[in-house]
């Protein structure tokens, strides 16, 4: 599904579902080397919105999109309280990971619970950071990880960047994967 802006500074783009809104300007913004950035800059209609601190409703501004990685890490417990903790301690909101956003849920089918994650900025929070946390958490109520997937897309510098962290690779770039290259 894609979501359609339709006005006449965006000649009806689409947008991705899997992107998260990550700012609100009224200008458009001046970011140096955007062009080597993971993320989308669209001006698009904002009839009604009000800035935080303005009393007078901008009719037009840019909206700053960034990838949002839906990661999910499975536990070996039924305890959905457990769970929950879990997802509590970890997302900024409880004092864990700055861009990490996470809830416990229930997996009845197969007797198991799963912290379910979304990442709204896997380039300042990896996802092997949010594994790594959710897996000492889970040591304190005696539970392990059994398995984690990944929900829709995900850019491959996630998924480099942290085969590279569990690899140990030293000097590594993006230039030496084989996609990377042929995609140039």
């Amino acid at each position: 599904m894609t979501h359609q802006l339709v006005d006449n500074k965006t000649e009806g783009r689409f947008i991705p579902p899997f992107l998260f809104i990550y700012s609100w300007q009224p200008r458009p913004p001046q970011i140096p080397g955007a062009e080597l950035l993971p993320f989308v800059v669209l001006p698009l209609p904002l009839r009604g919105v009000r800035r935080k601190r303005s009393r007078v409703p901008c009719p037009y501004g840019y909206v700053i999109f960034v990838p949002l990685v839906a990661y999910n890490i499975n536990l070996n417990t039924p305890s959905l309280e457990i769970a929950h903790d879990i997802a509590k301690k970890i997302r900024f909101i409880g004092g864990g990971l700055r861009y990490c956003k996470a809830m416990g849920v229930e997996l009845k089918d197969r007797g198991i619970t799963q912290v379910s994650i979304n990442m709204t900025d896997y380039t300042r929070t990896a996802l092997y950071r949010a594994f790594e946390l959710v897996r000492i958490e889970a040591r304190r109520y005696g539970v392990s990880i059994v398995g984690s997937e990944i929900i829709g897309l995900v850019p491959m510098e996630a998924l480099i960047d942290t085969a590279s962290y569990y690899l140990g690779l030293e000097n590594f770039s993006m230039q030496q994967v084989l996609e990377a290259r042929i995609m140039e």
